[in-house]
């Protein structure tokens, strides 16, 4: 759906008729609020020219606090170069002239830009899980032999690991969305990427000056996300272990949900509250996928316990082992170093319910 915001009835009414398909025009913003309430939709919303720039820019701000994953594209006439810079560090999406029809419609489409790659969200509710380093070992199993091109992206910005766990450099990192320009742009000249040895992995790694993990936000993570399924097979990313913005953006994007825990019961309350999130949210439990880490821990805990915290099928049972361990600080994921180890077969497995459904030809595309 798109919500026009326009307190000119006609220009609105010209504006419905150009974008087409489902289309609700609006004469203030208080009205878009109220829509985006009452429908929870993922939608584009259009601000017209008639609207109060500054006043635009400000709705913009604080919208992507509660619906971070909405697309906002302002109409200017005769926008300055200045307006489009301020109006991008907002959380718009684009800036149009008003007659500019063709442009507007393809950016009112919110799954226009989605190629066909695959995201998956890794999530734990509670720290120690593993969940680092299922994404890690998830993202070489997608990657096969080399026949799909793969992103691994630590989405957690406060505290993110893959750098460390991968033993990368961190001179590239998110923090350069935070200066704007075109998404597309930075991956394209390689100013996002780090490439990670041994592994055929591309990684976005998370900030690391203090200060910069609040400064991305969740309408750039939103345009990136856009632009990584249309260039790679598979994007895993990382999350942090609380429902911030920047997570719900990467939910709202994601068509697998990934959710990790282990066999103790502190951990399984835990779960037990994101799985009742997910749902209050409105996430597709088709979508979701559980897994238990160093699940041969569980003596203690009888398959009773677990059938009721998790009310469905357990996807996977990854055993424990000292190795994952020696793994990470020797920086190379345990599928990459020792395909045949244990775990690493429990995690092929997981992924080979998946990869069917992988697309191939990006590799063509990309290069």
């Amino acid at each position: 759906m798109t919500i026009v915001c326009e307190p000119d009835v006609r220009a609105a009414r010209v504006l419905a008729a150009a974008i087409g398909g489902e289309v609700r025009a609006v004469p203030a913003l208080g009205e878009v609020s109220a829509l985006l309430a009452e429908t929870g939709a993922r939608c584009a919303v259009v601000l017209g020219a008639g609207l109060d720039f500054e006043e635009a820019l400000r709705f913009t701000e604080h919208l992507h606090v509660d619906h971070p994953a909405v697309k906002v594209i302002l109409l200017r006439e005769r926008g300055s170069t200045v307006e489009t810079g301020r109006a991008s560090a907002a959380g718009v999406a684009a800036v149009f002239d008003p007659a500019a029809h063709d442009q507007i419609a393809h950016a009112c489409s919110v799954d226009g830009l989605r190629a066909d790659g695959q995201v998956f969200t890794v999530f734990a509710a509670k720290g120690g899980c593993g969940k680092t380093m299922l994404a890690t070992n998830l993202a070489v199993a997608l990657r096969g032999a080399g026949e799909r091109r793969v992103c691994l992206l630590d989405l957690d910005l406060d505290h993110g690991d893959v750098a460390s766990v991968l033993a990368l450099d961190t001179d590239r990192t998110l923090a350069r969305l935070i200066a704007g320009g075109e998404v597309g742009e930075l991956l394209d000249r390689g100013e996002l990427v780090t490439a990670a040895p041994r592994t055929g992995l591309d990684c976005i790694l998370a900030p690391v000056a203090p200060g910069d993990a609040e400064r991305v936000r969740p309408a750039r993570i939103d345009r990136l996300l856009r632009a990584l399924t249309s260039r790679y097979d598979a994007v895993v990313v990382d999350l942090p272990a609380r429902f911030s913005p920047a997570v719900l953006v990467a939910l709202d994007h994601a068509h697998h949900h990934l959710v990790v825990s282990t066999p103790e019961r502190p951990a399984l309350k835990n779960l037990r509250q994101t799985l009742d999130i997910l749902d209050l949210l409105g996430y597709s439990r088709a979508a979701r996928a559980v897994l238990f880490n160093r699940s041969d821990l569980s003596a203690a805990i009888s398959a009773a316990d677990v059938a009721a915290v998790v009310r469905g099928p357990i996807a996977a049972h990854l055993p424990s082992s000292r190795d994952v361990a020696a793994s990470i600080n020797q920086g190379v994921p345990l599928m990459a170093a020792q395909p045949a180890h244990p775990v690493s077969v429990a995690i092929r497995r997981f992924a080979d319910r998946y990869t069917p459904v992988l697309p191939t030809a990006n590799i063509a595309r990309a290069t």
